[in-house]
């Protein structure tokens, strides 16, 4: 007894040739929109991995292709806006791989601490990139920049603190010296030398 009596072998042979077509396309897409940024041709490149995102959202490429698109967006055209939303796009896929999302992740919080200097928003980024994804950073990494964020916000008594909290919690850390310049850095600019010179 047939499942489908309705469909004949050749309507079958046509539904697998349309789905393999639809994976090799997206698949020469990916390969030709690299190839085309390696040769500086960026628009080309945007054009192939946009095609993959609008025509072919279950194929395997297409988490790779809203990163590079992200990619694009920041380094190629500093369009943050769009590259943040590619960027969490991805963050949002159920299948994404666990990789792409956290080196998006990275790429999110510095749009905002460097590009647009929004250090509220950087913070809270890099507190994301610390809840989600410890496994991938040195530990330290994230709280080192929420520092960092806050310094250069100009709220030094919470820089403070958060070097303070990254000198208790990882004593061995390779920015321990750093962070200690920092912090007396910070003493000295809210005029309070005596706990300058202690440390």
């Amino acid at each position: 007894m047939k499942l489908y009596p309705n469909i004949n072998k050749a309507q079958i042979f046509l539904l697998f040739l349309a789905i393999s077509c639809s994976r090799e396309s997206a698949e020469s897409l990916f390969k030709n929109g690299e190839d085309l940024w390696s040769k500086g041709k960026v628009e080309g490149s945007l054009n192939n991995f946009l095609k993959i995102i609008n025509n072919y959202p279950k194929s395997d490429q297409y988490d790779n292709a809203l990163f590079k698109v992200g990619e694009l967006y920041y380094l190629n055209y500093n369009d943050y806006s769009k590259a943040i939303k590619y960027f969490r796009q991805l963050g949002a896929s159920n299948k994404s791989i666990t990789k792409l999302k956290f080196q998006a992740q990275i790429y999110i919080a510095e749009i905002y601490e460097n590009s647009l200097h929004n250090y509220d928003l950087a913070i809270i980024e890099y507190q994301r990139l610390i809840n989600n994804y410890d496994n991938w950073i040195q530990p330290w990494f994230g709280h080192y920049k929420i520092a960092e964020c806050y310094y250069k916000k100009g709220d030094y008594s919470q820089a403070i603190i958060e070097y303070e909290t990254l000198l208790e919690q990882f004593p061995s850390s390779s920015l321990v010296q750093e962070s200690i310049n920092q912090i007396v850095t910070c003493y000295y600019i809210l005029g309070d030398c005596l706990k300058a010179f202690e440390k």
